[in-house]
């Protein structure tokens, strides 16, 4: 009875972590989408405005060969969900690729032992908060990259006439600061959901 209610309550555990690693996907997509937005922007100004590559993404837009077309709510709420279950479903296969090839590496070892549960000690508690806080840094630095290159691209912005390209340099400051704190929030989730995962799959299988 008591195993049964372990073998259960590990099975809770692994359910909660991925549903919170769906929800983080959420935000990375957000991140993703974003990050694109720069670099499309810096695409127009740089190279021009035939957008022609985007042609590659009429399986999500309706666009045509020449990658234009006309863009509704729906269809960008539609990208952001396929583009999120995307990102979710390659993370949860990779996961499981490195989870299977470091139990080949294993060879001989237990069945659990690529997955250790570390102690609560300092030392690993100090290495943990040192990979979110590379993790966030690395990806931070790429963001804040793409903005900088956009934010230098502004002043020659096609814009209507009348208009200052100098407006844009607010608008994209947002975009700037929400894709930093989706990032922020993506890793501080997806940390907890893999230690979830982690923690269940142990007790399920030394069960």
């Amino acid at each position: 009875m008591l195993q049964n209610q372990s073998r259960v309550t590990a099975i809770m555990l692994i359910v909660s972590g991925y549903v919170l690693k769906f929800i983080s996907y959420s935000f990375l997509t957000a991140v993703v989408l974003i990050g694109f937005t720069g670099l499309v922007f810096i695409y127009i100004n740089v190279v021009g405005t035939d957008m022609s590559v985007l042609k590659y993404f009429g399986f999500l837009l309706p666009l045509d060969a020449n990658g234009s077309g006309s863009i509704t709510e729906k269809d960008i709420m539609r990208v952001y969900g396929v583009l999120s279950m995307g990102l979710f479903g390659v993370s949860v296969l990779w996961d499981w690729l490195k989870r299977w090839i470091k139990r080949s590496r294993a060879g001989s070892e237990p069945a659990n032992a690529d997955i250790h549960v570390e102690g609560e000690g300092v030392q690993a508690l100090r290495r943990r908060l040192s990979n979110i806080l590379k993790r966030i840094l690395i990806s931070s630095a790429l963001i804040t990259l793409i903005y900088v290159a956009v934010f230098v691209v502004i002043p020659s912005a096609p814009m209507a006439t009348g208009e200052n390209p100098l407006m844009l340099y607010p608008i994209m400051i947002v975009f700037l600061i929400i894709a930093l704190i989706a990032n922020v929030i993506f890793i501080g989730i997806d940390t907890a959901a893999n230690k979830l995962i982690n923690l269940g799959l142990s007790n399920f299988i030394n069960q």
